[in-house]
């Protein structure tokens, strides 16, 4: 049975939304509900009495929350032990980030970075948001560029690094490429091509449309940015998306366009507030912290 699943569980229960426990623990809705499945599979019986609008734990929820809380804090107290073992490396940088590093030139900065330390050496890998936090919990990492809710956090503590707008991404012969501003309720008509299901994004760009009024229809889903504004190129849809992802490809065949209402997003650098950072993950935290000010 997995910790994670049982963490989320105590989540669901605790704010008493899905939505509301995926927003907190930084993962998409559908990942969440697919990991609640799992676990009332393998207990054999429902958590949650979803035949209410509200959500509610069922008796057998109810009778399992306690234990469940205290399997939690067991665990909890093991990654601790797992976070303190890895500070006694200290000059090991252990970072993740989500995929677009490029695009807002997080690789750039770590070269730096190890440029100014060359006594710091770097383990770094690529992942989505649900699953750097997972790591960091379990000591495997300390820091991780991703993106910034606009809720507090109450496990992690943010640097600002690069701010970024939304755009619609259009074919160079669609009616609206020609416009300087899209209002988002104007795209209901839309076929959309967004990033995959399982990544933060996707929920958050679907609870956006829904606020201006529409579902949006997706008809394709891609993990890169590149793949979905070559697939807009070719005249399979349109898509939402940062600017500076947009900027990267520079794909003769499209154009960005900016929304109304205007939406914005953050990317930061993000540690778990219960942890004490080792000597190389607080040089960079300092040297972001730094480099970032007028963020």
């Amino acid at each position: 049975m997995e910790t994670e699943y049982i963490t989320e569980f105590i989540m669901i229960a605790k704010l008493r939304s899905f939505s509301l426990a995926a927003e907190e623990l930084s993962m998409s809705q559908s990942s969440l509900s697919k990991h609640l499945k799992s676990l009332e599979t393998q207990l054999g019986a429902p958590l949650f009495d979803r035949t209410t609008r509200s959500v509610l734990l069922t008796p057998f929820g109810q009778d399992i929350l306690l234990s469940c809380e205290e399997i939690a804090q067991s665990s909890s107290k093991i990654r601790k032990l797992a976070n303190n073992r890895a500070t006694l490396n200290r000059n090991h940088l252990l970072l993740t980030s989500i995929p677009v590093m490029a695009q807002y030139n997080i690789t750039g900065t770590i070269t730096n970075f190890l440029k100014a330390n060359p006594d710091i050496h770097l383990t770094f890998s690529e992942n989505e948001p649900v699953v750097m936090n997972k790591m960091m919990k379990e000591g495997g990492y300390e820091l991780s560029f991703t993106r910034i809710s606009d809720k507090e956090n109450i496990e992690l503590e943010s640097i600002p690094y690069q701010k970024d707008n939304l755009v619609v991404v259009l074919p160079k012969d669609h009616q609206f490429s020609k416009r300087k501003i899209i209002q988002i309720k104007e795209l209901i008509s839309e076929s959309f091509i967004f990033l995959d299901k399982d990544t933060f994004l996707y929920d958050h760009l679907v609870d956006l449309c829904k606020k201006n009024g529409f579902i949006p229809n997706v008809v394709q889903t891609a993990y890169r940015p590149e793949n979905i504004i070559d697939l807009v190129s070719k005249g399979m849809g349109i898509s939402l998306l940062y600017r500076k992802l947009f900027d990267y490809v520079n794909n003769p065949n499209t154009v960005a366009v900016e929304v109304s209402p205007l939406h914005s997003s953050t990317i930061g650098l993000s540690k778990l507030k219960s942890h004490k950072l080792s000597y190389a993950a607080n040089a960079f935290w300092e040297y972001i912290k730094e480099n970032n000010k007028n963020i």
